[in-house]
């Protein structure tokens, strides 16, 4: 049995974004990427939408199909709104995405590109990693398992259901992006719209929850009507596209599964996400970067040299969203105004750099003055007592 030095499974955002560092990488060094790389798609079509604020460049940046510089969040009857000309909210089309990623995985022939077949599951041995799938075994020096996880029990999920919709009359303003418009809290759920406009008649509208269960693919449709109709007051539209997703929340990392140093997680599952946001892009990128950084080259690998684990996210930005989760959970009544609250006291870069983890000291003081001072001292001291026990 042949012997990759290094296989990623799964070929979603983070596997490309990983797949194309390593590739990079190689590039500069004068190695071949000698990657086996797997995905159960037997092709790529546009699934998803991925938005985030545009802070620095990615390798995936022909992706992006619309800009905004301006946004806006609601909650309780009021709208607050910000904007930041050198900072722009950008959509990244994953047809796009997909299409660069696999044009340049298709370019280089010491690639490995095994589409249409499924790990089913990675066993360590001795020098190698048995990758067993729907179509036989394959082994690796090292692997990156990118795959999705069961989610672990009783954590806050952020979950939703989206229409791309279009309408016959001019109707949305294409320069304003909704990014919260909290409805009542009911039962502990955190519920709000998300309206990406992408034309005056083209927009993505979302029905997004916060909270620790899912719901019926119906309640969402039922959700997203009513929006529609008694919030934007548009009567007729016609669905040219539909998206779901669900992102975990926990307060804090599940514990590590126990793996051989020769397997890294990686991606959504892999400690990539902000949790209190649920942004991974702009993330999964950065650690993409990095954990390509760590390689240790081709020839090092197929001689047993072991790839560290490329940590995600500092320690400091970890623990106040585990601090901000915590709030949502016991106290999901004030989560709008909290919302709203941070929209209009902070410097909008500055809480653009908080969302993105690249907040300074001077950023995260400017977001702790914008939240409820008593209350959150008590979600960190019960944050710290949880950790503890």
């Amino acid at each position: 049995m042949s012997v990759a030095p290094l296989a990623i499974a799964g070929l979603g955002m983070s596997g490309m974004a990983l797949a194309s560092a390593v590739i990079s990488k190689c590039e500069r060094q004068g190695e071949e990427p000698n990657l086996l790389l797997l995905d159960p798609r037997q092709s790529y079509q546009r699934d998803r939408t991925w938005s985030y604020w545009s802070t620095h460049e990615t390798p995936f940046d022909a992706a992006i199909s619309h800009r905004w510089h301006t946004w806006k969040v609601g909650a309780n009857g009021q709208y607050v709104q910000a904007s930041s000309e050198e900072i722009p909210y950008v959509r990244v089309d994953s047809g796009d995405y997909y299409r660069i990623g696999l044009d340049a995985l298709t370019r280089s022939k010491a690639l490995d590109l095994r589409l249409g077949t499924s790990v089913k599951a990675l066993v360590p041995r001795e020098r190698r990693v048995d990758i067993e799938t729907d179509r036989g075994t394959l082994a690796a020096k090292q692997v990156v398992d990118t795959r999705p996880q069961t989610l672990p029990p009783g954590i806050l999920l952020q979950h939703f259901m989206g229409w791309e919709i279009e309408v016959a009359e001019d109707h949305f303003d294409p320069h304003v992006v909704t990014l919260m418009d909290f409805m009542p809290t009911r039962g502990g759920d955190i519920h709000f719209f998300y309206v990406l406009p992408l034309s005056k008649r083209r927009a993505l509208v979302e029905s997004t929850h916060f909270s620790h269960a899912l719901r019926e693919k119906k309640a969402y449709e039922a959700e997203n009507a009513a929006y529609l109709r008694n919030h934007l007051g548009i009567g007729q539209w016609h669905t040219v596209g539909e998206e779901r997703g669900v992102i975990p929340m926990p307060a804090r990392p599940a514990p590590a599964i126990a793996r051989d140093p020769r397997i890294i997680s990686f991606g959504l599952h892999g400690d990539t996400s902000k949790p209190s946001s649920g942004y991974c892009y702009l993330q999964a990128h950065r650690q993409a970067a990095r954990q390509a950084g760590l390689m240790p080259g081709m020839e090092a690998l197929e001689q047993d040299a072991v790839m560290q684990h490329a940590p995600a996210r500092t320690p400091l930005p970890k623990w106040l969203d585990g601090v901000f989760i915590s709030f949502l959970e016991h106290h999901p009544d004030q989560a709008p105004t909290a919302f709203l609250e941070l929209f209009k006291r902070v410097e909008p870069n500055a809480l653009i750099r908080f969302l993105s983890d690249l907040a300074s000291p001077q950023d995260y003081l400017q977001v702790m003055k914008a939240l409820p001072a008593g209350t959150m001292l008590r979600e960190a001291l019960r944050y710290a007592l949880t950790q503890s026990s």
